[in-house]
């Protein structure tokens, strides 16, 4: 039978644990708000240079700048997940 819950005193450790997890998961809420239109034009812009390489091939710099992307989307996701 699970443990019953209790309500942390107002100061406790478990109490100013919790304020904190509050408060990474609002923020963690808000940068996802912030980054979801520039995430979408990332991913459409890979989209397009997935498409260019398969149809004429990318420059070296260009093969970087989508190797960039990917990493960078899947960093965002990564620290969404978390």
């Amino acid at each position: 039978m699970p443990a019953p819950l209790r309500t942390p005193l107002p100061g406790s450790p478990e109490s100013a644990e919790r304020v904190a997890a509050a408060e990474r998961r609002e923020l963690l809420a808000r940068l996802e708000g912030w980054l979801e239109i520039p995430m979408l034009v990332l991913g459409f812009v890979w989209l397009a240079l997935l498409i260019w390489e398969f149809t004429r091939g990318l420059s070296p710099r260009l093969g970087e700048l989508k190797a960039e992307i990917a990493a960078l989307r899947h960093e965002v996701r990564a620290l969404s997940r978390r």
